[in-house]
């Protein structure tokens, strides 16, 4: 019996790509199969998750006058003012400057000078004198490359939930 040494080679069906890399094709191919189907379950799975891609919300559609309870960060809903709510839109304003992201720090200047010329319009005393509290915010870089160029002025309730508006209060 003439003995033949090892048996050498691959499965049928293993090839290997041309070169120095010895990783068989099939286990490329289903190593991208895998990573796709990974990709999509996470795309599936990410509003359930995280609230959805874009939260930033319906609070750039409120106007002056809505009052609104925070259901989580970035998650505002609408809601009569009436009942208990978090807080209450004084106004907006809309960047009108260089259509290039003017920076962090220039940003919240420009809305905080705006709401709280807004807010004093609105209540009818500064925030410097209010018992109220002001609330801004401002496009972050992320939305702004997404066209958002607003600022949103409303007063919050530092305390607790509080009912009824407070346009023209003076508090």
């Amino acid at each position: 019996m003439t003995g033949r040494g090892p048996v050498t080679g691959r499965p049928a069906g293993s090839e290997t790509l041309p070169g120095k890399l010895s990783v068989p094709i099939k286990e490329i191919a289903g190593g991208v199969a895998l990573l796709a189907f990974l990709v999509i379950i996470g795309i599936g799975l990410y509003p359930r998750i995280f609230g959805g891609f874009s939260n930033l919300p319906a609070i750039n559609d409120f106007t002056a006058g809505t009052c609104f309870v925070i259901e989580g960060p970035g998650t505002f809903n609408d809601t009569p003012c009436s009942v208990a709510h978090d807080g209450e839109v004084v106004g907006a304003a809309d960047w009108t400057g260089d259509k290039d992201y003017p920076g962090a720090t220039e940003l919240e200047n420009w809305a905080n000078a705006a709401c709280i010329e807004q807010f004093t319009q609105f209540v009818g005393t500064s925030p410097d004198t209010s018992k109220l509290d002001l609330g801004v915010l401002y496009p972050s870089p992320s939305s702004w490359k997404e066209g958002d160029r607003r600022a949103i002025c409303a007063v919050q309730f530092a305390d607790a939930p509080e009912s009824g508006s407070v346009a023209g209060s003076s508090r």
